[in-house]
């Protein structure tokens, strides 16, 4: 029985050092990646844009719409869906991470 319950325990640590931890590592280090390189590309892609088009459409908005978009930071919300759309593009290009 002692040996039943021993050769259990062996497999699931096993696994979990195997399969668990390792992909845990490589998705943190790939979230990483993903935000910094957003965090670096958003200004770049900002210079490219045309910023005075964007201000005159914010300019337009009413006040209270302006007050709901701050209040609910959309700003951080458009950069953590850029953040998982680039980490999602990333880890479909890895084949043993599917």
């Amino acid at each position: 029985m002692f040996s039943i319950l021993m050769s259990a325990f062996n497999a699931s640590l096993g696994f979990i050092f195997r399969a668990v931890i390792v992909k845990f590592v490589v998705f943190f280090a790939l979230y990483f990646v993903a935000t910094g390189f957003i965090a670096y590309v958003i200004p770049i892609l900002m210079e490219q844009m045309n910023i005075s088009q964007a201000q005159s459409l914010f300019s337009g908005l009413p006040s209270m719409t302006l007050f709901f978009l701050s209040y609910f930071k959309i700003g951080a919300l458009l950069s953590a869906v850029m953040s998982a759309y680039a980490t999602r593009f990333v880890i479909r290009r890895i084949p043993y991470l599917n």
